[in-house]
């Protein structure tokens, strides 16, 4: 994942990677010795992951983060589409195509399967987007926690709803 950021055509990204693996949080910090816009943030004590992750969002010393789901590669130009639909659209959230793994492919390689809508209606049948997302930092400022969910999968979930429930969300349809 990390190598899908750093190759983004976008110059203007930092990431942030979240966990509490010691040996994970040397490599993130030996790479951003060489690159400045990567950083490490620890989960705290018994703070989830969810937690963590909003936590980390609303610190963020930006106007978009973008909250990618484990795994997910993005496409060179993915954050110049983000920033593109957020400039024309007035979205708070934005959301690409669904994250889904080939039913033979035992590596968990993620491809994307397209949706072409934003509604509540299919939102709540199924998390058809997948779980990557990319909210106005102003705007998950001031939405319910998320934090206490069970799983990173409905974090997401219920972030998406909120974020439906009280703004504009726009679709891309690659991530």
């Amino acid at each position: 994942q990390i190598s899908s950021v750093t190759a983004q055509r976008h110059s203007l990204w930092s990431l942030s990677v979240i966990g509490a693996d010691p040996d994970r949080q040397a490599i993130v910090e030996r790479a951003a010795a060489r690159d400045n816009r990567l950083r490490w943030v620890s989960i705290e004590g018994d703070e989830t992951l969810a937690a963590c992750e909003i936590r980390a969002g609303i610190e963020a010393e930006t106007d978009w983060v973008l909250l990618m789901a484990a795994g997910a590669e993005l496409h060179r130009h993915a954050l110049l589409w983000i920033a593109a639909a957020a400039a024309r659209t007035g979205a708070h959230g934005i959301v690409a195509d669904e994250e889904c793994g080939e039913l033979d492919d035992f590596a968990g390689d993620l491809r994307l399967c397209p949706r072409h809508i934003v509604d509540q209606d299919s939102i709540l049948e199924a998390n058809v987007y997948g779980q990557t997302i990319a909210v106005a930092v102003a705007t998950l400022r001031n939405l319910p926690s998320v934090g206490d969910a069970g799983s990173m999968a409905e974090a997401r979930a219920r972030l998406l709803l909120a974020l439906i429930d009280r703004h504009r969300v726009a679709h891309i349809p690659l991530p």
